[in-house]
């Protein structure tokens, strides 16, 4: 539950938001879900998918923040 403002989650999470934000929605988040195993990689025009190089960004910045904060079981690809 929110107990006020966290300077040091806020830190954590900033490149996070950043990576899911850099493209026009739902691209980031589509392709966040795809890679943790949650949804199915389905786009249509005008998105497309990411990059590999963005996508591997994805998969870090998960090791960083922890796969255990993340939904979905399987492990980021």
């Amino acid at each position: 539950m929110f107990v006020g403002k966290n300077p040091a989650l806020n830190s954590k999470l900033l490149p996070l938001i950043d990576w899911l934000f850099h493209m026009p929605n739902p691209i980031g988040l589509n392709t966040a879900l795809a890679q943790l195993g949650v949804v199915r990689p389905v786009f249509r025009l005008p998105f497309v998918p990411l990059p590999l190089e963005k996508r591997i960004e994805f998969v870090n910045l998960v090791k960083e923040i922890g796969r255990e904060h993340f939904v979905g079981t399987e492990d980021v690809q």
